[in-house]
């Protein structure tokens, strides 16, 4: 007996997946995509990024006016250097005095002598060393190569060695004297030839050149100078 025609097309039917199982064909090419996990949200107590220190000053950055400068320690004032590169101090429980003032000279800070310590000081021993080198922060000298090459060494700093027996280095601070004429001038020859106000003793004396000494005193731009000669 055969089966009746209708049957067949619902036997076909039967075979056929259903909707809900037939695969994507795009996602059975390729494969599911891997999930990305979320990025963890940031805690909320993160600290901020540290800003960038500031430059360090250098010490002996040149200076424009007396203002610039300043003792490295407050507590323990020995050195003037860059005002800019001292560190805030909270205070001295103590402290000592300081030899002089803090100025701008010739666009470096020196150390200038105070009126209750010497100008001129006697420092180490320079006999067999080539010379004397200054120390402008600290305001002395010290055996070694003299590199002070400033062309007017009569106003100011400067370290010399003794020309007689001990031979010492001297730190001496010279400050400018003013003159009309060569008659307001003379020279202190000791510990190293050095322009001085005229004494009262020398008024009207001409200096005799070789004979009075090799420097002789000098009147120039309204101070007081010397002049060398090849005695």
């Amino acid at each position: 007996m055969r089966p009746a025609i209708w049957l067949v097309p619902l036997l076909a039917l039967s075979c056929r997946e259903s909707p809900e199982t037939r695969p994507d064909p795009a996602t059975s090419a390729r494969g599911e995509p891997p999930a990305v996990a979320p990025a963890p949200p940031a805690p909320a107590d993160a600290s901020p990024v540290a800003a960038a220190a500031p430059p360090a000053v250098d010490p002996d950055a040149p200076c424009a006016s007396d203002g610039d400068c300043a003792f490295n320690n407050p507590c323990d004032p020995q050195r003037c250097v860059a005002a800019a590169s001292v560190p805030h101090s909270p205070g001295c429980k103590e402290s000592r005095e300081p030899t002089g003032t803090c100025v701008c000279f010739e666009k470096h800070c020196s150390l200038k002598p105070g009126p209750n310590h010497p100008k001129v000081s006697v420092e180490a021993d320079c006999d067999y060393v080539p010379g004397c080198a200054l120390d402008r922060a600290s305001g002395t000298c010290a055996p070694g190569k003299d590199d002070d090459f400033r062309p007017n060494r009569e106003i100011g700093p400067r370290c010399d060695c003794d020309s007689h027996v001990p031979r010492r280095c001297h730190f001496a601070w010279l400050d400018p004297i003013a003159c009309t004429s060569v008659e307001d001038c003379w020279v202190d020859p000791a510990p190293f030839s050095h322009p001085i106000r005229r004494p009262r003793s020398k008024k009207g004396k001409k200096f005799r050149p070789c004979k009075d000494g090799e420097v002789a005193p000098a009147c120039m731009d309204g101070h007081c100078t010397t002049r060398a000669y090849g005695c």
